[in-house]
């Protein structure tokens, strides 16, 4: 079968040539890498500057990218059976006829470079597969340290000379001013704001409601200055309302036009990290130890985590073990910055 594939694919191979269609294939991205992407699709237009840039992502985190002015077109999947509902996606795909596919950081499995193979383009940029020679442009993907760099280097080698790895989320005036109506509606003037985020999208990375609500006692006891608001689109957190203010919005540009209002961001391991990181904010960063473990290469919390050395990150068995006293160290120390 490989020999066969491969075969099929010199024979119906496209001349290589101007670059005017752009595939960022992203089937495997949630808020924080969305995040991510956002600096390597600016800087993939800097490169290719009249070329349209059509990213193909799962739904519903599409809306990182609203207004944003370097995607031409926005292709979704659905975070169930989302490979059976993209075999539905490929006729659609191959009448677009791209001439540069680019599938990072997790390309490199089988499934992954067939379902490319099948799009059709005269360049591929993934990591190469044994005996497979669909990948024109192949990516080795072992980054000694944040996962911009690896990004960083996959855009140097498209041509890129030099990479500005800021984040961007295009925020619409609507978005800013309901933040700001929520502060005025709640009596909060701007400065000493502190954002909690005791949520993160798996129960073993969140915060307990036992442990949010004694962090919430202790900071008002040693640090009675900062105004908290916690970030609670579940509902879970309810119990903490006659202690801190709530914010139950369930619109994650909303929560980031609150977060660019912060002083200081509190947070698990979760996208809201990525998107202080976009306002350049203060962040103290809980990780259980499980996950600030895990990585290919380098723990999880470097490869993932904020890519802002300023920023502080806590770690226990879970993050509801980590002392608060530790946290508060913490928080005084970002507060002080």
């Amino acid at each position: 079968m490989r020999h066969i594939l491969n075969l099929l694919y010199r024979i119906g191979k496209k001349r290589g040539g101007e670059i005017k269609k752009i595939l960022f294939f992203r089937p495997d991205n949630k808020v924080g890498d969305s995040i991510i992407d956002t600096f390597f699709v600016r800087e993939l237009k800097k490169i290719f500057p009249s070329a349209e840039i059509t990213l193909l992502m799962i739904s519903p985190y599409e809306v990182i990218f609203k207004n944003n002015p370097y995607v031409s077109k926005i292709i979704t999947l659905p975070q169930k059976n989302k490979w059976l509902n993209a075999l539905t996606k490929l006729p659609a795909l191959r009448r677009e006829k791209f001439d540069l596919i680019i599938d990072i950081p997790w390309g490199g499995t089988l499934k992954r470079i067939l379902y490319i193979y099948l799009i059709g383009a005269a360049r591929v940029m993934s990591a190469q597969i044994k005996g497979y020679n669909f990948v024109t442009d192949p990516v080795g993907w072992s980054p000694a340290g944040h996962i911009t760099g690896g990004f960083a280097d996959a855009l140097n080698k498209l041509g890129a000379r030099e990479v500005n790895t800021d984040y961007e989320l295009c925020l619409t005036r609507r978005e800013e001013q309901a933040a700001d109506d929520f502060l005025k509606e709640n009596d909060i003037s701007c400065g000493n704001i502190l954002i909690i985020n005791p949520k993160a999208s798996a129960e073993e990375r969140s915060m307990s409601v036992q442990k949010l609500a004694q962090i919430v006692a202790e900071i008002k006891t040693r640090m009675p200055f900062l105004k908290i608001i916690v970030l609670d689109h579940t509902g879970g957190y309810a119990a903490v309302k006659n202690e801190a203010l709530i914010y139950n919005g369930r619109n994650i540009r909303l929560s980031a036009a609150l977060v660019a209002k912060a002083d200081i961001v509190l947070s698990v391991d979760t996208g809201i990290v990525h998107i202080a990181d976009v306002f350049n904010k203060n962040i103290v960063i809980l990780y259980s130890e499980t996950y600030y473990k895990k990585g290919p290469t380098v723990p999880d919390a470097v490869l993932w985590g904020s890519k802002n050395p300023r920023n502080i990150l806590l770690k226990g068995r879970s993050v509801n073990d980590i002392e608060i006293k530790l946290i508060l160290k913490a928080l005084m120390t970002e507060k002080s910055v």
